[in-house]
């Protein structure tokens, strides 16, 4: 995953960048269940 410093997100509203950051910790919390049921 590609992540863009700060002055190159001036375009995303933060609608987006809340909807980005809950998609990687949705991700975050699925990786864990998966080694868990490892």
């Amino acid at each position: 995953m590609l992540y863009l410093p700060s002055n190159a997100t001036g375009g995303v509203d933060n609608l987006q960048l809340e909807r980005l950051a809950l998609e990687i910790i949705d991700d975050i919390f699925s990786i864990r269940e998966d080694t868990l049921n490892l």
